[in-house]
């Protein structure tokens, strides 16, 4: 069970709300406090056994009593084993009067809490807050210093599993938000070749054909700096299938050729047979097209 189903982002709310929410706030207890702000950070909603369960992962003492006295306040809904916020504006204020080390702390801290739960969405987008906050101010305490490593692998696997999904917006998403964190990080030129190769394909279904071909162009770079003629081969894979969903089809042909011939000779039987099939694709569609002319 996952700790909560909308870990997202957060609105800035104008300062008037604000003040105004947060000057409700500062008449609660530290105890109503503190669970305000760590259901902000969980999200919209969730399971009690979620915030009790991030609650310890913080070394806090959790007080059931306590969502039942914001429930009074009106600040939260109580609903069996469930909670979930009143208002939109009042989780967005709750979250905005953390300090920013305290909401990587909080965001690293659900993080631990989702290890064994195998919510790799909702993982991802908590270390990779973290990891966001660790590159604004530097290492926090109580935050992993491999946060942003951590993080970068968290949502490269995610970015997979959507792209395999169909969730191709899901999977631009994570795969950018990876290659930001990667900016100046040290990440290994595999692992953003591989960002670079998911959010293509993506991109490619989108019909995004502008940032796919920029996201193969930067393939290509890397498969040059490395010599790796994989890599190679899979610009090439990619740039096909882009030029014949774009109905470059003498272009596709070519490029889908040479990823073929470059594979011929490595020892990667998947990654040929998935270049292959892409030509044989490719010269279906040409000859259903050829038949459509010849009967007209």
């Amino acid at each position: 069970m996952a700790l909560t189903e909308a870990g997202g982002g957060h609105r800035e709310l104008p300062d008037s709300l604000r003040t105004l929410i947060a000057a409700r706030l500062d008449q609660l207890t530290a105890a109503q406090r503190q669970t305000l702000e760590n259901a902000a950070v969980l999200g919209t909603s969730g399971a009690i056994a979620g915030l009790e369960k991030f609650a310890r992962e913080l070394g806090q003492v959790f007080h059931p009593e306590v969502l039942h006295e914001l429930d009074e306040l009106g600040l939260i809904e109580v609903h069996g084993r469930r909670w979930e916020f009143r208002s939109e504006s009042v989780r967005d204020a709750a979250y905005q009067t953390l300090t920013k080390a305290a909401r990587a702390q909080r965001h690293a801290g659900v993080a631990r809490a989702m290890s064994s739960v195998g919510q790799l969405d909702d993982r991802a987008h908590h270390t990779a807050a973290a990891a966001e906050l660790v590159q604004e101010l530097g290492a926090i305490e109580g935050v992993p210093t491999n946060v942003v490593e951590q993080a970068v692998i968290l949502l490269s696997a995610a970015a997979d599993r959507a792209l395999d999904s169909g969730s191709l917006r899901m999977a631009v998403r994570h795969a950018s938000r990876a290659l930001e964190l990667s900016v100046g990080a040290g990440t290994a030129d595999a692992q953003l070749a591989h960002l670079y190769t998911v959010r293509a394909g993506a991109y490619i279904d989108q019909r995004n054909f502008t940032a796919a071909g920029d996201d193969i162009d930067a393939l290509q770079v890397l498969a040059e700096t490395l010599s790796d003629v994989r890599l190679q081969a899979e610009s090439f894979r990619l740039r096909g299938s882009l030029s014949q969903v774009a109905g470059r089809i003498d272009d596709a042909r070519r490029e889908l050729g040479q990823a073929v011939d470059l594979l011929r000779d490595t020892d990667e039987p998947a990654q040929l047979a998935r270049a292959a099939r892409a030509r044989v694709h490719r010269d279906v569609r040409w000859l259903a097209g050829r038949c459509r002319v010849v009967l007209r």
